[in-house]
Order: C-alpha cells, then structure tokens, then sequence
C-alpha cells in the first residue's frame, strides 16, 4: 500500500478551478506491490461535477496512484494522440531515485524539491508564463502554467516533442 498523504481540499479545490475543464478524467491507478506494477485501475471517472471529483478524490486518497487529466480530450479517449488542446503545461520537480528510502522522499530532499519548484516558477514567470500553481506531490513538487494550444494544426509536431506523453 502506497503511504497515505494529507488530504487538503481546499488544494484539490484551487488545482480544480486551476485547470478549468468543463469535464474532467479522473484515473486511480492500483499501487506498486514489492516494486512491481498492478494491471487495471482502482476507478476511471468521467465528471463535470467538481464536488463530485473532489469528493472522489478525497474518499480514495492513498488507495493508489490519482491522476486527473490536464488538457482537454474527448470523453473516452486516454491517449496523447486524442488530446486536441492544450490548457496546462507542467514541469515536474522529482527527487532522483537513488535519494529516494524505497518510492519516497526524504524529508530533507522533499524540501529540496519544493525549492526548486518555487525557484523554478520564479524563471518562468520572467519568461512571460502563467506559473500561477505550484504542487506538492508528495515525493516532489510541479509547477504548472497556463496556457492555450489548439492542437488541430500542429498536433504532429507536438505529440511528437519529447514533453509529451501517451
């Protein structure tokens, strides 16, 4: 079983009104056992309703892996080639497997992490970005950026970048 992190709901609220989806897909993947993978999903979810999600997320927090997605696909559609807009870009702030005690941070690398997502929100910021969310993921940290990007005519290029992924 994965450790169980503190749920905030009011975070999960402000990363909600963050990303601003009209529909939302939440996925719950079932946890590592001794390192290795599970098959199949804990809940896939489908929603409009926001206190829905949030209540979602909160009854299944530390059942397993929450992931929801950030840019907009059709209802159905999981992989990079259906997403036809981008809304959020997202860097991902880790600490590196070898300072990891098993799948999770030390206390003091933790803390590092979240540092250097601040500082780097601060460089993106001056770099002309929205970076007007940063995450504590519990191993790590993300910072995340508004923006718009109609895939319709460029989705080759950009499904073909390495910042995105299927």
């Amino acid at each position: 079983m994965i450790p169980e992190t503190k749920f905030n709901e009011s975070d999960v609220s402000s990363f909600i009104k963050f990303v601003g989806h009209k529909e939302y897909w939440l996925q719950i993947f079932k946890p590592k056992i001794d390192g290795k993978d599970q098959r199949g999903d804990l809940k896939s979810l489908f929603t409009s309703d926001k206190r829905e999600l949030v209540n979602e997320i909160k009854k299944d927090n530390g059942k397993g892996l929450i992931c929801l997605a950030i840019n907009e696909r059709p209802k159905g559609k999981t992989k990079g080639i259906d997403v036809n807009q981008l809304n959020v870009l997202v860097f991902d702030v880790d600490v590196r497997k070898n300072l990891k005690q098993g799948y999770v941070s030390t206390e003091k690398h933790h803390n590092h992490a979240i540092k250097k997502a601040y500082d780097l929100k601060i460089e993106l910021e001056k770099l002309g970005f929205d970076a007007g969310l940063v995450v504590d993921s519990g191993n790590g940290s993300q910072v995340y950026c508004k923006i718009n990007v109609d895939l319709k005519e460029n989705k080759e290029i950009v499904l073909n970048s390495s910042f995105i992924t299927s």
